[in-house]
């Protein structure tokens, strides 16, 4: 647990960057358009300026062998777009993979039991939510579609581990086995990737990593990693065809993955950003408070598609669990506060309770209640068994 603190900062600047790019990039996303004006659902060709239906924009993707799609992470249209594209690409190469941001490559073995059919999907989910905070039901159309149809899913970014100690010690003090871990080249010289990472790593909580010559490094291990991952693959696959999916830092003027893999591998490659015109007043609190974004002087993306930002999939009970001893004979999972003005709230929910079932399914753990919740909406009502004072009690709760 300590390391996912340590490591939660560097995650949050991951996957909140390419939210606070939705608002900040406009000045570079075309010398044509003003993407703050353009409709939801409307792909424009950021070269041009011209506006393209779908049916053009997979065609121009499908001529080439790498396609990155940026994502706002908890933006669940974001990775609507991500399937489409991936169900264009895949009807016309038998050869495509999924390269992954959220999976580290020592976890390669997790999404291989999985495309091969070796692994329940809860227990899936359960990994994955382990190794990815937005979970699993935000990709969840994207991973069956690859386990279906056996399409290769490659987990592309660093081991944490590694992440861990290069923000804690720099790479110039790692050890020689975590040295030997390293992508074959770090370049620390690019001016626009430093430069953006700078502006947002001001909007970014120093609690952690108050130091950015600590910092930096770290997201560099990430890009590098990904883009050697990435460019390894289609070394050992020729001709093959990657669709890499990463956070829109990530592939935002190509200065994350996608140049740093085309110096490793120079094969032709379109990124893709989904991406929110204007961000609701109540979705500002997820943006990144950066003062100021840099001038950078290329295009976003080259195709930049509008979408919503909604919400993810899955309710909120409104509770905290699983801080209480356990004891070998006690069952379900311990309800520690009930937050007020919450459906748990509402339904007399209360600390000191255990929940035992919800709807009938088993709750042995905070995963099992996350995959149970997750599969909810908004106006849903759910049947949770709990025992409270030896006896078990049913209450009804509508989300």
């Amino acid at each position: 647990m300590s390391l996912l603190r340590t490591l939660l900062p560097l995650l949050l600047m991951a996957s909140t960057a390419c939210a606070h790019a939705d608002g900040a990039f406009h000045g570079a996303g075309s010398p044509y358009r003003d993407l703050s004006k353009v409709k939801v659902g409307t792909i424009v060709h950021l070269r041009t300026g011209r506006t393209v239906d779908r049916a053009t924009l997979f065609d121009h993707l499908a001529r080439v062998q790498v396609v990155y799609v940026g994502e706002t992470h908890d933006n669940p249209e974001a990775h609507r777009i991500q399937f489409e594209i991936l169900q264009a690409l895949a009807a016309r190469h038998p050869d495509l993979a999924v390269g992954l941001e959220m999976i580290p490559r020592d976890q390669q073995p997790l999404l291989d039991a999985w495309v091969a059919g070796h692994m329940e999907e809860k227990e899936f989910a359960r990994r994955w939510t382990a190794l990815w905070s937005t979970g699993y039901r935000a990709y969840e159309q994207i991973l069956r579609l690859c386990r279906d149809r056996q399409i290769p899913l490659i987990a592309l970014n660093a081991p944490r581990t590694l992440v861990h100690a290069v923000a804690k010690e720099g790479i110039d003090h790692l050890s020689e086995k975590m040295r030997g871990a390293l992508p074959d080249t770090i370049d620390t010289d690019d001016p626009y990737h430093r430069a953006k990472t700078e502006a947002l790593f001001s909007g970014h909580s120093k609690e952690h990593t108050p130091d950015f010559d600590r910092f930096y490094p770290a997201q560099l291990l990430w890009d590098e990693t990904m883009a050697q991952t990435g460019a390894d693959y289609l070394k050992a696959h020729p001709g093959s065809h990657l669709l890499v999916l990463a956070g829109g830092y990530h592939v935002e003027q190509g200065v994350g993955i996608p140049r740093r893999l085309f110096r490793r591998l120079p094969v032709p490659f379109a990124t893709v950003l989904p991406f929110t015109p204007v961000v609701p007043e109540d979705k500002q609190d997820r943006l990144m408070k950066v003062k100021r974004m840099p001038t950078l002087h290329l295009l976003i993306a080259d195709f930049a598609w509008a979408v919503n930002y909604a919400d993810l999939p899955g309710v909120k009970l409104g509770v905290v669990v699983g801080q209480t001893k356990e004891e070998p004979d006690q069952v379900g999972l311990a309800v520690d506060q009930v937050m007020d003005d919450t459906p748990a709230a509402t339904a007399d929910l209360r600390a000191g309770d255990r929940i035992v079932t919800v709807n009938g399914e088993t709750v042995n753990d905070l995963a099992d209640l996350r995959w149970i919740l997750g599969a909810l909406k908004r106006g849903d009502t759910a049947t949770v068994t709990v025992e409270r004072d030896g006896e078990r009690q049913t209450v009804t709760v509508t989300f």
